[in-house]
């Protein structure tokens, strides 16, 4: 969609230098967790994972923000080069935040295709809530790109 850009952010630094940006986002969208707000996800990567590779994908619409999606790389199953959302079993912090009013769809397949640029071969969502609106749209654009996407329901 014309006026729509990808930024991509590899620090905590950059994150913590859009924070208004990505705070606006966390309060239009329908996330009510403060754990995803963008100072919360930076300190959960700089205290549980400061030697992880670090990605966070902000997509604005003409100068405003309407979609993002922070990741850390893991090493998953001790075996695959993976990435994951910023969270653990003792804090969960960051999420997919989504702005409804956007062209969402526009806005996800931005993200896939930042996705697929990225040096991991499989992504891993832990601790969401895949019955939510914008994690249904991201699974929905996944399919939609042509990527394998299974659920497994850790607990309700």
């Amino acid at each position: 969609m014309a006026g729509q850009h990808l930024r991509v952010m590899n620090s905590t630094a950059e994150l913590r230098s859009q924070a208004s940006s990505w705070d606006r986002l966390w309060q239009q969208s329908s996330l009510a967790a403060p754990s995803a707000r963008a100072n919360v996800v930076a300190l959960w990567v700089d205290t549980f994972a400061p030697e992880a590779e670090f990605r966070c994908f902000l997509v604005e619409q003409q100068g405003r923000p309407v979609a993002a999606l922070p990741l850390v790389g893991k090493r998953f199953l001790s075996v695959v080069n993976a990435a994951k959302l910023p969270c653990n079993m003792w804090a969960a912090s960051g999420d997919l935040l989504i702005d409804h009013e956007a062209d969402v769809e526009s806005a996800l397949e931005m993200i896939i295709g930042g996705l697929a640029e990225l040096p991991w071969g499989v992504f891993v969502f832990e601790q969401i809530s895949f019955e939510q609106p914008g994690w249904q749209a991201f699974l929905a654009a996944l399919r939609q790109a042509g990527w394998y996407n299974g659920i497994l329901e850790q607990h309700r």
